[in-house]
């Protein structure tokens, strides 16, 4: 699985897990003996543990609040969190700009 998506496209544990199992298939069925090597461990981590399945945000929303967070900085987006749901800000750092998103996305 090496060069299997370009510069710039998102790619996620759910799609990691499916062309993992794909490709180890793959390899199984032509009767050799796959080898799990490199990727990050959050990877490897879901791919053998397994992960709850989630439905996926809207990407209008989550790109409307990237574009935000670009635009006005992470510090406002956290400052909605903490008036939504103050006991959430706590648990996410204001400079957790990918939690911050997924949280505010889930409201």
């Amino acid at each position: 699985m090496i060069d299997i998506i370009e510069p710039g496209e998102r790619y996620s544990a759910f799609r990691f897990i499916s062309d993992a199992s794909n490709a180890i298939g793959r390899h199984l069925e032509a009767g050799k003996l796959p080898v799990v090597v490199g990727g990050t461990g959050l990877y490897l981590r879901r791919f053998t543990d397994g992960v709850v399945e989630i439905e996926p945000g809207d990407m209008a929303v989550r790109e409307r609040l990237e574009n935000e967070l670009v635009l006005h900085g992470p510090e406002r987006l956290w400052e909605r969190l903490n008036q939504i749901d103050p006991s959430r800000s706590n648990q996410d750092s204001s400079n957790n700009r990918v939690r911050l998103i997924r949280a505010l996305e889930n409201i």
